[in-house]
This record gives C-alpha cells, sequence and structure tokens, in this order.
C-alpha cells in the first residue's frame, strides 16, 4: 500500500516528473532556405498534473536528407517555438539557443555541440526559463552570451564569454 501511494505521488507530477512523456506535436518551425536547415518540435507534455511541452531541436547539412537531433528542451509552459534563437551566421556557423541551453555547429550542422548552465555554470542554480537573453559570436569564434539574471542568487553572471564558438563559457 505505501509504495503505490509513493508511485501515485511521483506519478501525478507532486514530486517528481518521472511519468511525464511527450505527446502530441502542438507545432512545427523550419529555416528551410538556409544552408543550414534547423527544425523546431514543439511537443505537449502528457501525464503530469500541470502540462508542459518539449522542444526539439533538429538540423539537417545542405548534403544530407536525415534530420539529426541536436537538443531538447522541457519547458513548464507551452511557450511557443522560440523562432528567434535559431541563428544561421553562415554555411557553416549556425547557433540556437533556449531557456538554459545553448548548441553550436561549425560544420554546416554535421556535428553540434550543446552547453547546458545546470552542468556547464558554476554556482547556477535551475530554473530560469529566460537565463539566455542574447548570443552573438563571430567568424572567429569569439562571442558573448548575455544573461538575464535571477535576484537573490548567488554565482550568477550577466555576462559570459567564449574564444571556441561557445562550447565553454567563462565570466569575466
Amino acid at each position: 500500500m505505501r509504495e503505490r501511494f509513493f508511485q501515485f505521488i511521483v506519478c501525478s507530477g507532486l514530486i517528481v516528473s518521472s511519468c511525464a512523456r511527450q505527446g502530441a506535436e502542438v507545432s512545427r518551425w523550419e529555416n528551410a532556405d538556409s544552408a543550414i536547415q534547423i527544425r523546431v518540435i514543439e511537443r505537449a507534455e502528457v501525464g503530469k498534473f500541470l502540462n508542459g511541452a518539449y522542444y526539439m531541436f533538429e538540423s539537417r547539412s545542405p548534403t544530407d536528407n536525415e534530420w539529426h537531433h541536436v537538443m531538447t528542451f522541457r519547458h513548464d509552459d507551452q511557450v511557443g517555438i522560440p523562432t528567434e534563437s535559431v541563428i544561421v551566421k553562415s554555411s557553416s556557423l549556425a547557433y540556437v539557443a533556449m531557456g538554459w541551453m545553448f548548441a553550436v555547429t561549425t560544420d554546416s550542422g554535421r556535428t553540434w555541440s550543446v552547453w547546458n548552465a545546470k552542468n556547464d555554470l558554476p554556482g547556477w542554480t535551475c530554473c530560469n526559463y529566460g537565463l539566455i537573453r542574447s548570443v552573438d559570436l563571430d567568424s572567429s569564434g569569439s562571442g558573448t552570451m548575455t544573461l538575464n539574471p535571477i535576484r537573490d542568487t548567488a554565482g550568477e553572471v550577466p555576462r559570459l564569454y567564449t574564444s571556441d564558438y561557445g562550447r565553454s563559457w567563462t565570466a569575466m
């Protein structure tokens, strides 16, 4: 009985979201005329008391017919696809950002590097869904990431810097 009660609490989403899963497609967007094709699929979250959405970022290079997974970001709400956060700078350089995640390609979308503040930003604690305000990279790989700080949270920095196309970021 005790085990069943715990399973009910877990699956109702009151403790963890282990029973949540991706549901039906809500919307889809892609930048088909670009040198690097990027597609974002928003899927409803099901299995929780209050459902959010999953945002799946995919890409394909000009020489490939198949879409490849870049990253998936789960949001507590269905906020729509962040098309303004999909940037194609050249035929080889593109990046995407959502919440506290960032991904970059320097080889026309064949491979991607994913940066996740949850794991890669020392002193940051989850969950500012608007953590990344903007990103700007130049063709040499240098750039900045401007963050939206969370009030009363120790260790947050308003701006990060990179010299390796955003594979790693540091505060200065």
